[in-house]
């Protein structure tokens, strides 16, 4: 959230495409949030990750929420940063067949780079009543790659050297008020686009740029009331994740050395997928009331309400594409190459088209809460409840929250909580709006009608009768503080439910994919904290150190959790895991299912003007799902065939980050000079999977690297 107002992205948030692109794509995914805020705009970020305020709603695991800053009020000021890094200033370890690579062809794996960041902004009063701020900022990479075909030159063969570019902006403008009694109030423009050249790397002529991002609107304010505090927000937000093709055309030519300079094996790939995008134009409020508290008897209350709505249009628009394929080969052959021929060389028998597509829907979004913050002696009870609704699936959900702490001494030294509490996610826009209807079609002469063989997809997303997925999360834990340290011991157990599990089916011929609440996942955690800072001479310190212990399982398989087809045979709910016939709902989860996590970080401040910060994050390697094919596994209970996998064991990891600060300051100006290290002793960190199974795979992450960063400010 920014200043109170989501900046989730339910378009569609399944991850950014940054590496290899090989296929036609019927969707483009964005991030988590609609769009990315340059930090340097943000003055204070509040975390909630158990024990959450009805006050916040629409998520199933935490919230972050950030404040951007208000101008000064003392004069106007100039602030300017600059951050870079690049190839030379990093390490790699490379696999055995990475090191046999000479070309690289991924970009998530690219030993030649360049990266920048910066930033430049105006703040200052405006009369007595008024502040501003203007900005400015963009990080751009510049990532060269490889083809996955050969060029035919004279000198021989070589791989055609092309470059992606990722870039992303900021432009900010923001009025806020200053110095008027009981008030606080900003209004904030901010357009934040995001950009992406990208190619097919096995393809010619396929450049495509991905589009991402928007802009939004927001007025945020507080009244100070003789009853209270009253805060409203209303904001309108445009964003998008779409992508341009350089053609809807893709043809899988036979290599001819008269018509083609390039080739992957005996063939010649080109042309690209076409256009797609998907849009949301939404207004949003939030308004609430903290009542002053009010004493019954013995029991002081702070009561808190307020309401959210949002009213919104999304639209997913396809242009289609066609790819050619079947050659035949004929020299004599004449027509056009949007007919799927190549002139005096040959010309497709079969071809496969999806059909455009335009679907647009309209949606709201409710939600009230109400909550009670009640003190007795040393106990502390917040009952409360959140209701919200969608016209999506024309669901009402009812969350209760409770959460209750004991202020064990009186003194805040020794508290005891625990509390129960219910969160609802968000419908995904996308599974409302998508879909995707493709043919397949032959000829058996030149000229001749083109005829219907058989269905690519007609497949159609629907949230229909779907219910809102939601955790049930029950947590205790204890914090204390002693010498002038604080400790802390959690405990936390969620229990995610109808969760979106797709599946497919088959009906005719026809396929169909479809939303289900198959899903859910199970988890707990133990998370030991403690921090403490201290000053040492003319050095300033603040240490931290946090370790947990958890366990994931979900019956969700893969980023989308796709099911086994309904049309084949294997079982739905058992597969044979490690020799074992196994619940679906008993397989271990094949992400972020590290069970120990010990982070530590301390940071120095010396005479005012020298920073240094370090942190260690050690993670013990998890266990997660490796597919075994060509196998038949043991029968389900029903008799059906199981799918078969195997544990795959993933590496311990261990990092240390340093970065280190500098300011100097002359007559009002501060030049502040700064390097950060990552995993500064280098260490060789396999993050894709390891030992056990039938096969060995591993992927390192970066080594040693190192950025530099300079801060002028006036």
């Amino acid at each position: 959230m920014f200043d109170g107002v989501s900046a989730n992205n339910n378009i569609d948030p399944s991850g950014l495409s940054v590496g290899r692109t090989t296929g036609r794509s019927t969707s483009v995914s964005g991030e988590s949030q609609s769009f990315f805020v340059d930090t340097s705009l943000v003055e204070s970020v509040s975390v909630y990750t158990d024990n959450v305020s009805a006050e916040y709603g629409g998520f199933t695991g935490g919230v972050v929420d950030a404040k951007l800053k208000n101008a000064r009020a003392d004069r106007w000021h100039i602030t300017a940063n600059y951050r870079y890094t690049k190839d030379d200033w990093a390490k790699y370890h490379l696999t055995d067949s990475q090191q046999n690579t000479t070309h690289s062809t991924d970009a998530s794996f690219q030993p030649e780079f360049n990266k920048y960041e910066y930033n430049a902004a105006l703040d200052g009063p405006i009369g007595d009543y008024l502040g501003a701020i203007l900005s400015y900022g963009k990080q751009h990479s510049r990532i060269p790659l490889w083809s996955t075909y050969d060029v035919i030159t004279v000198g021989g063969v070589d791989k055609e050297r092309r470059v992606q570019y990722r870039d992303t902006e900021n432009f900010l403008a923001r009025l806020n008020s200053r110095g008027i009694d009981n008030l606080d109030a900003s209004l904030t423009f901010l357009y934040s686009p995001y950009t992406a050249a990208m190619f097919q790397d096995r393809s010619r002529h396929s450049s495509y740029d991905v589009e991402s991002g928007g802009f939004s609107a927001t007025y945020d304010m507080k009244n100070n009331l003789s009853f209270g505090v009253l805060k409203n927000s209303i904001g309108y937000q445009q964003t998008e994740i779409s992508h341009s093709s350089e053609t809807s055309l893709y043809y899988r030519w036979n290599y001819d050395p008269t018509k083609h300079d390039w080739l992957n094996g005996t063939q010649s790939y080109e042309g690209a997928y076409g256009d797609l995008e998907q849009e949301k134009q939404s207004f949003v409020y939030k308004g609430s009331i903290d009542f002053d508290d009010i004493a019954t008897g013995s029991v002081k209350h702070g009561v808190k309400l307020g309401l959210e709505a949002e009213l919104g249009k999304a639209r997913y628009k396809d242009t289609g594409s066609t790819t050619y394929y079947g050659i035949t080969m004929d020299p004599t052959v004449t027509g056009s190459k949007e007919d799927g021929v190549l002139e005096g060389s040959q010309w497709a028998r079969t071809k496969e088209v999806y059909l455009p597509q335009d679907r647009k829907k309209n949606y709201s979004t409710f939600a009230a809460f109400l909550e009670d913050d009640a003190h007795i002696e040393r106990f502390t009870i917040r009952p409360a409840v959140r209701v919200s609704s969608d016209t999506l699936t024309d669901n009402v959900d009812v969350a209760p929250r409770f959460f209750t702490n004991a202020d064990v001494l009186t003194d805040g030294s020794f508290n005891v909580y625990g509390g129960y509490n219910r969160y609802y996610g968000g419908q995904i826009l996308a599974y409302a709006i998508r879909q995707s209807e493709g043919y397949r079609y032959s000829r058996t002469i030149l000229g001749g009608a083109w005829n219907q063989i058989g269905v690519l997809s007609n497949a159609r997303y629907d949230l229909g009768d779907l219910k809102t997925p939601y955790s049930d999360e029950y947590n205790v834990g204890a914090s204390l503080k002693l010498g002038g340290a604080k400790f802390g011991l959690s405990f936390v157990d969620r229990d995610h439910r109808d969760q979106l599990k797709a599946k497919t089916r088959t009906e005719s011929g026809v396929t169909y994919n479809e939303h289900t609440n198959d899903g859910k996942t199970d988890y707990w955690g133990v998370t030991l904290s403690a921090s403490k800072e201290f000053e040492l001479g003319a050095t300033k310190h603040v240490s931290e150190l946090s370790a947990t212990r958890s366990d994931t399982k979900t019956n969700l398989r893969g980023a989308g959790g796709y099911a086994t087809n309904e049309g084949a045979t294997n079982s739905l709910t058992h597969v044979t895991y490690d020799g074992k016939l196994t619940s679906m709902d008993e397989l271990p989860a094949t992400q972020f299912n590290s069970p120990w996590v010990l982070t530590y970080s301390h940071s120095v401040e010396i005479f005012n003007d020298l920073r240094m910060n370090a942190l260690l994050r050690y993670e013990k390697g998890g266990s997660g799902l490796r597919s075994v094919t060509g196998v038949t596994g043991i029968p389900d209970p029903d008799g059906a065939p199981t799918a078969v996998y195997e544990k795959k064991n993933y590496r311990d990891t261990c990092n240390v980050d340093l970065s280190i600060n500098y300011d100097i300051k002359i007559s009002g100006h501060k030049l502040t000079l700064g390097a950060e290290i990552l995993n500064i002793f280098n260490r060789k960190n396999d993050i894709l999977s390891a030992d056990g199974g039938s096969s060995v795979n591993s992927e390192y992450s970066m080594g040693r690297q190192y950025y530099a960063n300079a801060r002028y400010e006036f």
